[in-house]
């Protein structure tokens, strides 16, 4: 359940698409308080079911080193890993409607998943956005039990979540004026045939690779 808006990064440059006015207020926001350099000019709009997680990654070279994440509904963990060892350096629990972004060396150098699983031990972990976390959200989980805090065992049962993830393309070969835009034929085809690529790249998603996850 992902939504691209922006375009298909490709190594020779996107044919790129105006962002919806929803996300561009969110681009502007993201920009004036100093996260991006730029206007981000990408999005992906993503939707978890409760136990489904990220595989570990990296964002890739058609991005610059900047990725903010607008987490949304259930909150969860995200964990970085060195490249190498898979090993994993910090982990972070997003709340619900919080901002996170990353740049730099833990955009370029390390890799970085959440966890296919519907409860979260928080007790195994060191969590590094502690000290910044709402102190009170995880004691009052919304009223339908969307998604559930114990404190006694300190597990937290994840819900649907949705992530919308922002970063800036490195390479735009041809910039789109409005989404009706009639482009030419020869720009129109290849813009189909990568949203086709796309399309069929994203259904076939590999199995979470093992990581070493532990006490970080």
């Amino acid at each position: 359940k992902l939504q691209n808006y922006g375009g298909v990064p490709h190594a020779s440059g996107t044919i790129h698409e105006p962002l919806p006015d929803f996300l561009a207020e969110v681009s502007n926001v993201l920009q004036s308080c100093g996260v991006f350099d730029q206007l981000p000019n990408h999005a992906l709009v993503n939707e978890y079911d409760p136990g489904i997680g990220l595989d570990f990654h990296k964002d890739g070279q058609y991005y610059q080193d900047t990725a903010a994440i607008l987490s949304l509904s259930s909150p969860c963990l995200i964990h970085f890993a060195e490249e190498a060892t898979t090993k994993v350096v910090a982990t972070l629990l997003l709340e619900p409607g919080s901002l996170f972004f990353f740049k730099g060396r833990a955009f370029t150098h390390l890799k970085h998943g959440i966890c296919h699983t519907k409860e979260e031990y928080l007790s195994k972990y060191s969590i590094a956005n502690q000290h910044l976390l709402n102190k009170d959200f995880l004691s009052k989980p919304p009223v339908d039990n969307s998604w559930k805090y114990d404190e006694s065992t300190q597990i937290l049962s994840r819900g649907r979540r949705i992530s919308v993830t922002m970063r800036c393309l490195t390479s735009v070969s041809y910039s789109m004026e409005s989404s009706d835009e009639v482009l030419p034929p020869h720009l129109q085809e290849e813009r189909e045939r990568r949203y086709a690529w796309w399309k069929a790249a994203i259904s076939d998603v590999p199995l979470m690779e093992k990581i070493e996850i532990g006490e970080n």
